[in-house]
This record gives C-alpha cells, structure tokens and sequence, in this order.
C-alpha cells in the first residue's frame, strides 16, 4: 500500500513506485481474473452500465455517453459505484469528468477503459476539484499521449486507486503518465502484491 498525504504541483509517475513494464506502468497482475472485493461502501447506489438506461447510449464499444450519464445519475443522488462489464474492453472518445463520491468498478475481473481512435483531449479521466473518488480494478489503456487519471484545480481529496493498470501511456514532458495529480490530499494506491 501506497499512502501520500498531500500532492502540490507534483505528477506522480508511477514509476516512482517501481513498477514499470515495457508496455507502461502497471498496478496490477494483467489479466487477473480474482472476483472483485472492493473497498466501496456497500451503502452506495449502483449504475451498471450494462442496464438498459446505459446500454441504450452505447455506439459499437464506445461507451463515452453512457458513463457520462451514469455519472450523472450518480452525482444527483450524493454519489454512486459506476459498474463496468468485467473482462472487457469499452472504449472513451473524450476525457471523462468526475463528480465527486463517484467510484469505478469492475463487475467481475477488470475492465479496460480504451482510448478510442482519435480520442480527443489530454486525460482519460478528469478531477476538477472533487474529493472521495475511487478506481477498483481498472486497466487504463492510453494513446501513448494521453494521461490516465488527471487531477486540475484546488481541493482534490481522496483519491484511491486500487488494483488498478496503466499501460499504453508516455511520461515525456509531463503528458502521457497513468497517473498525474496535483493539489491532491489524501491518495491511497493498493498495487496487487
């Protein structure tokens, strides 16, 4: 387990954690098929994005509209799980934008999160000043120039990423890390031992 107090204008490279593969850096057994145990609250409402509400905004495996929406639904009632189909692969045409009390999940297995063929934007997902969010069993598959998990603004609390991979991703220059955090208080990070 990885526990960071505070972040200030620094990116965190996973590096820094001494876990880097040749395909980017990684947080987990790739292909690991352990049932789910996650450390979300039990107490939280569930978006499955595999119900009909979502499914419907599905194009081909482009699951952008769907998560926004679940997302959405979420925020509105205090915060939520957003379930992913396990062992799969959905793809994201633009940057995701988080609310706060919002966690990822996979269902069974992990799920992969793609950037499609011309994604659009710098970050897969997007923390503008959010706190209590959590990332449980996601594999993040970049464009070798995007970053995985971007934090932006004043005030982010509670980030946990656990289980999680990065792969596909570059750290020239400060674009293309799996995980890049700033102004971020309270990280937690459970790499698979």
């Amino acid at each position: 387990m990885y526990r960071l107090s505070k972040i200030s204008s620094i990116y965190l490279y996973i590096a820094i954690l001494q876990c880097i593969s040749c395909s980017g850096a990684l947080i987990a057994v790739e292909g690991t098929q352990k049932p789910v145990q996650t450390s979300i609250p039990s107490n939280q409402d569930v978006y499955d994005l595999q119900a009909t509400r979502y499914r419907n905004l599905i194009e081909g495996s482009n699951y952008t509209k769907a998560i926004g929406q679940a997302i959405k639904d979420a925020a509105q009632t205090g915060g939520g799980i957003i379930l992913f189909p396990g062992n799969t692969t959905v793809e994201i045409s633009e940057a995701i934008i988080m609310e706060n009390k919002i966690s990822f999940a996979s269902s069974t297995g992990i799920a992969t999160i793609k950037c499609a063929s011309g994604f659009k934007g710098s970050q897969m997902i997007a923390i503008l000043s959010k706190e209590q969010l959590s990332f449980d069993h996601i594999r993040f598959d970049g464009n070798q120039k995007t970053n995985g998990i971007a934090s932006y603004g004043k005030d982010n609390k509670n980030i946990n990423i656990q289980y999680c991979e990065f792969v596909n991703f570059k750290a020239p220059y400060r674009r293309g890390t799996g995980i890049a955090l700033q102004n971020t208080a309270s990280v937690h990070i459970d790499p698979v031992s």
